[in-house]
This record gives structure tokens, C-alpha cells and sequence, in this order.
């Protein structure tokens, strides 16, 4: 009878954490952020290894012009499918850019500074992705598209 009781509590924690993401807006619209930048992660990290491997393009450069293709991409997506406040084009993408240039500093000096410790590079890139994550969905819900 113990064992049950002991299996019962120690599945209420996981399932209230699943009923928070199922319940709650702002987990449904970070999985949803996330779910486009996963897409815009896999544009990233496409440019960033087609220019390193095939073009032998500095590494810095290149996750820069990937992370610049894949913010433009996840704004756009966010804008007209994730956010209900949606500012005027022009001006939510500059505010969005100041931001991901911040972002996109973060990622550099995280994937230097991995790689620099001996990390192979797109492991270093999967480490800079999910700190970049956060802060870019934090700077999206609360600062480019705050109601």
C-alpha cells in the first residue's frame, strides 16, 4: 500500500508541471517560440556549417550571418503567428534587432568561449542556442511585443 502511495505523490509533481504547460499562456506561447526557433535554429546552424565547412568562412562570421538569417525568420513568424501585439513592422523589427544583437554578442561570446575550453564547436553552438533562447523569448514577450 506504501509503494502506491510513494508512486502516487511522485507523479503529481510532473503531472501539475504538465498541466501548467497545457494551462498556462505563457508556457503555450514559449513552447510555441520555441517550436520557431527550433526552425530558425536549424536555418542558424545550416548557414553557420555550409560557410564553415564548405566555404572555410571564419566560425564567428559565420554563426553571425546564421543568426542573423534566423532572427529575421523567427520575428516574422513570431509577429504574425506567436504575439497579439504586433508593432508597426519597421519600428517592432529594429527594437527586435537591438535586442538580437545583444542575443547574437551572448552567442558569440558563449560559443568562444566554450570552444576555447576544447568543446566541439556545434556542441558549443547547442549550449549558446539554449541560453539564447530564453533571453530572446524574454525580450520578445516582455520588451518588442509587450501589450
Amino acid at each position: 500500500m506504501q509503494d502506491r502511495d510513494v508512486s502516487a505523490r511522485t507523479d503529481r509533481p510532473t503531472a501539475s508541471l504538465l498541466h501548467f504547460l497545457a494551462t498556462h499562456e505563457i508556457s503555450r506561447q514559449f513552447l510555441r517560440f520555441a517550436a520557431v526557433g527550433g526552425v530558425a535554429t536549424l536555418i542558424h546552424y545550416g548557414i553557420l556549417v555550409a560557410l564553415v565547412e564548405l566555404l572555410k568562412a571564419p566560425l564567428l562570421a559565420s554563426t553571425s550571418a546564421g543568426f542573423a538569417a534566423g532572427a529575421v525568420f523567427s520575428y516574422i513568424v513570431n509577429r504574425s503567428r506567436n504575439f497579439e501585439t504586433r508593432p508597426p513592422f519597421v519600428r517592432g523589427l529594429v527594437v527586435f534587432f537591438v535586442f538580437g544583437t545583444i542575443g547574437l554578442a551572448l552567442n558569440g561570446l558563449i560559443l568562444s568561449g566554450l570552444v576555447s575550453l576544447g568543446l566541439h564547436y556545434i556542441l558549443a553552438q547547442c549550449f549558446a542556442t539554449g541560453i539564447v533562447l530564453i533571453y530572446n523569448f524574454a525580450t520578445a514577450r516582455w520588451i518588442v511585443f509587450r501589450a
